[in-house]
């Protein structure tokens, strides 16, 4: 019986795609590639009562989806796994298509992909090349800007030896809004002055907040920094 249902799912997808299919469906799709010989259907509801939608299942950490009745350690490695899939083939997409930083809008784009499926703190910094071409966009672990396992020197010697000639910062705040904070700004103030000595240009510091992204360079309080 319920390898008739995953049939008749699996051929709904193939025709339709996902576009028109409740988001519990969707789930008990991806499911049934890590969950043998058992009702998806269920611990696919299961999952988003838990963690309220599709995005929030895939947002999960590891932690909290071992803790969901059904899921072992197989779906939990395949669910966490499957929004960092999504971001390495964002990132490489756009750097095979020469992601340019005069297109900003698809420079937010690109920053929001970064933080796909972070949970914590983390700092990126974009590199570009002469002709403002991304050249790599360099994941430092960290619990933001301010944080001293940001090492300031590291982020030079990153920048140089990508060949940078400018370049934008972006840190999440996975549970606040998208707001820099007195350190942030400091330390945006300090790092874009240590660039300038090594006549790399600062572009733009882009904070990532729960639901939405703010540019510094694109709001007039801070923009005056970049000048």
């Amino acid at each position: 019986m319920h390898e008739k249902h995953r049939e008749r799912v699996r051929e709904r997808f193939l025709k339709e795609g996902i576009a028109n299919m409740p988001e519990h469906n969707i789930l008990e799709l991806l499911l049934f590639y890590c969950v043998p010989r058992k009702d998806t259907n269920e611990l696919a509801h299961r999952l988003i009562d838990t963690f309220g939608s599709l995005s929030g299942v895939m947002d999960a950490p590891a932690e909290r989806l071992r803790q969901v009745n059904g899921i072992g350690d197989a779906a939990t490695a395949f669910l966490t796994l499957l929004p960092q899939v999504c971001k390495y083939y964002m990132q490489q997409k756009e750097t095979d298509d020469k992601l340019n930083i005069e297109d900003y809008e698809s420079i937010l784009v690109h920053v929001r992909n970064l933080f796909l499926g972070e949970s914590r703190e983390v700092f990126y910094m974009l590199c570009f090349d002469g002709k403002g071409s991304l050249i790599n966009s360099i994941r430092f672990e960290s619990g933001g800007i301010t944080e001293t396992t940001v090492n300031k020197r590291r982020l030079v010697n990153a920048a140089l030896g990508n060949n940078s000639r400018s370049v934008i910062f972006a840190h999440n705040h996975p549970d606040s809004v998208a707001a820099p904070s007195k350190g942030d700004v400091i330390a945006t103030e300090e790092l874009i002055s240590l660039f300038s000595a090594v006549e790399i240009k600062v572009a733009d510091h882009i904070i990532a907040g729960a639901g939405d992204l703010l540019s510094m360079v694109k709001t007039e309080k801070f923009r005056f920094m970049f000048i």
